[in-house]
């Protein structure tokens, strides 16, 4: 019988990684075969899961509807469909339209999930919503804005889908120690491929976590671009600075700007405000979902290993007023290019997203 996996994130577990992998049909297994079940213009099924995760139920029976077509066409023993944006949807609406368009198929479908511990999550996750363009603040200030934000609260979020899935979720650690040869893409194909033997090609590292430096420099673009929009921002221009700002940290971690890049680590004090407000939740789901206490210990771990201060997250103090002056004007000329296309912008920059995760190198 074919399996449907789906695979629901968590945000920043190696999510990208995964998807390139499956787009890129990097894998190799003589004993099962696996489709990754997406359409040629899409690296990922986002456009499905936000159209689940805001109820748009047109959206979501044209999604669903193609879905459906490629799952059918498919003669693979697994079909997968990716996208972390699932975190976001309520399982029992996910549940109910699975039912409705692949009615009787309920038994052949698995969810696979993965939690990263609760520091580097945020660590990771300031880092990638400063590139998107999301915040320009401080990590203090994020800390501050997602203090009831469900973001970090890992046991809420797969315990809700636990309750409408029971088993057919499983949940895997993102730690180094736990994953199959330490990689959460190997990981993920063992548990796809049930355990069958494989190969995986080598991939370029695409959405890497960008340096303290990279982050200055992300800031101080994002914070100019922004000021171009000030008086005329929509949603579309919104869509079109995140893609910049995806394509640009990219650009950026792959030229290694900084002559010694500095990983991002939060500052002790600001680990233990978050170890303690986390700590109930990484026990919860410790006890849930592993056999050991990973997600505490993590937090432990966490704490320990946090610098007295962190590094500058000022463009001022690693780059010269000439580069930073640069920076500058290439953010209001990028400004006065999405203004004049921002639907256009974004559809580009989709498309060089897509084409770099499916491994073509042609991007122009």
């Amino acid at each position: 019988m074919q399996r449907i996996i789906v695979h629901i994130g968590d945000k920043k577990t190696g999510t990208t990684a995964i998807q390139q992998a499956l787009a890129s049909r990097a894998w190799d297994c003589k004993t099962v075969s696996l489709d990754y079940v997406v359409p040629p213009e899409a690296p990922y099924h986002h456009a499905l899961a936000y159209a689940m995760a805001t109820g748009d139920a047109k959206a979501v029976s044209l999604h669903m509807s193609d879905l459906v077509k490629r799952i059918n066409a498919s003669r693979a023993d697994v079909v997968v469909i990716s996208s972390e944006l699932f975190r976001d949807v309520d399982p029992r609406y996910f549940r109910a339209q699975f039912e409705t368009h692949l009615p009787g198929h309920m038994s052949r479908l698995q969810l696979l999930g993965y939690m990263r511990p609760h520091i580097s999550r945020f660590e990771s996750n300031y880092a990638q919503i400063v590139k998107l363009g999301f915040f320009t603040g401080t990590p203090e200030g994020h800390y501050n804005k997602t203090l009831d934000h469900p973001a970090y609260r890992h046991a809420e979020l797969f315990l809700r889908w636990r309750e409408v899935f029971g088993d057919r979720l499983t949940v895997r650690p993102m730690l180094r120690s736990e994953l199959q040869d330490g990689d959460v893409v190997r990981d993920f194909f063992r548990h796809a491929l049930d355990g069958a033997e494989f190969t995986l090609a080598p991939l370029p590292n695409v959405n890497a976590s960008p340096s303290v430096q990279d982050i200055a420099l992300l800031r101080r673009f994002h914070f100019d671009l922004s000021a171009v929009h000030k008086a005329c921002d929509t949603p579309a221009l919104k869509t079109a600075r995140m893609r910049v700002g995806e394509r640009l940290g990219d650009i950026l971690t792959g030229f290694s700007v900084a002559r010694e890049p500095q990983p991002l680590r939060i500052d002790r004090s600001l680990a233990q405000k978050i170890a303690e407000t986390y700590k109930e939740d990484a026990r919860r789901a410790d006890a849930a979902f592993f056999d050991k206490p990973l997600m505490q210990d993590a937090l432990v771990a966490g704490v320990a290993s946090a610098p007295e201060t962190m590094p500058s997250i000022w463009a001022k103090d690693h780059f010269t007023p000439e580069v930073i002056g640069t920076v500058r004007i290439l953010a209001q000329l990028t400004g006065e290019m999405l203004l004049r296309d921002p639907e256009g912008w974004n559809d580009y920059f989709l498309s060089v997203l897509n084409r770099v995760l499916r491994g073509e190198t042609d991007l122009i």
